[in-house]
């Protein structure tokens, strides 16, 4: 029932809402002129209701018009005939999730990526570090976790640079891609970012699991909804321990299904990509 509403109303506010070096395992950036279908976001969460859950979905559509317009800046999804999909946790780094996060992946031999923000990396190099010598992808989450709609264009700046110089001092290396805490995004902060040389990662599927209560709830987003190229958002910062929890089932399941799972770019594609 709640998935065939989500379709009514994303189809509804469609019409109201206007138009480092790459590791091993990363994906290839497609030629200039290939381009590939953008996914509708998808991922619920029993807490997430009402008008909340009308303001997420206003978000996500949003955002993928969004994508469309900033074809080579925005990304929600990568390609589908890859065949893979692509892990991403946020906010961290800390001592204890990240760390079990990353142990795990290691387990499996998984690689994924982490958005972390410049405030976590100051407080944790070392686990910084950590990530990065085990050749997990590192992107940008601002330094406080501001809202960038929010925030003046100076500060935008200042937010991006200080956490690439942090990350750089972690680990000698600096990131050419970013995600903007809680996904706020509009025309102006994209021609900032784009302006600063990174290129912007969303996701498509939202485990939602800062919001659930079972850590159940966040395979069963993924069971519900993974395609080929998905971008998969979980959570690997302090007091953010769900997703750890249920990440081994995560994994074995998205294994079964036949899919590889990849880190992201850390390197800007070049602007001649994914034009219309």
């Amino acid at each position: 029932m709640k998935k065939g509403f989500i379709s009514f109303a994303m189809a509804l506010l469609s019409v109201l809402i206007p138009a480092a070096e790459i590791a091993a395992g990363y994906p290839v950036i497609p030629e200039a002129g290939e381009h590939f279908e953008i996914y509708s976001i998808e991922g619920t969460a029993g807490s997430v209701t009402g008008q909340r859950w009308v303001n997420m979905l206003a978000w996500r559509e949003q955002a993928r018009v969004l994508a469309q317009r900033y074809r080579d800046i925005v990304f929600v999804n990568m390609d589908p005939a890859d065949n893979a999909v692509y892990l991403t946790f946020d906010d961290g780094p800390d001592t204890a999730n990240t760390v079990k996060v990353m142990s795990i992946l290691k387990e499996y031999g998984v690689t994924a990526t982490f958005f972390f923000t410049g405030s976590n990396i100051e407080r944790h190099p070392a686990v910084v570090k950590q990530a990065h010598d085990a050749g997990f992808a590192i992107g940008l989450h601002s330094c406080s976790h501001a809202r960038m709609t929010e925030l003046t264009e100076d500060e935008i700046l200042s937010e991006l640079n200080r956490n690439n110089d942090l990350l750089e001092t972690a680990t000698g290396a600096r990131s050419g891609i970013m995600r903007p805490p809680f996904g706020a995004l509009g025309d102006r902060e994209i021609e900032i970012i784009d302006n600063s040389g990174l290129r912007i990662y969303l996701w498509s599927i939202d485990t939602l699991d800062w919001a659930q209560s079972d850590p159940s709830e966040i395979l069963r987003n993924i069971k519900d909804y993974i395609r080929p190229g998905d971008i998969i958002l979980m959570h690997s910062g302090p007091g953010q321990s769900k997703s750890a929890e249920i990440l081994p089932s995560v994994i074995e399941f998205i294994r079964d299904a036949g899919y590889e799972m990849r880190a992201l770019p850390v390197t800007a594609p070049p602007s001649s990509c994914y034009q219309n």
